[in-house]
């Protein structure tokens, strides 16, 4: 048997609230730490910031040959 298997098997003996307790606290640690919070929310904003002062530029010059003939909007 593997350890998720044995992990598993060990749930099966909690009581409903306890499984709902150990599922709560298992997501809780899956999120990503306050710091990472922080940097993710940086980035959004820098992307969010760049784009709105690209938003008039030209970027044909830049975009694949097979692109450049098709317009979008």
């Amino acid at each position: 048997m593997g350890a998720f298997e044995s992990i598993l098997e060990l749930a099966r003996t909690l009581t409903d609230e306890d499984r709902v307790r150990l599922a709560r606290l298992l997501l809780q640690k899956q999120e990503p730490a306050d710091g990472e919070h922080n940097e993710i929310a940086a980035g959004e904003r820098g992307l969010h910031s760049w784009t709105e002062s690209a938003r008039g530029d030209d970027w044909t010059e830049f975009c694949p040959v097979a692109l450049r003939q098709k317009r979008v909007g």
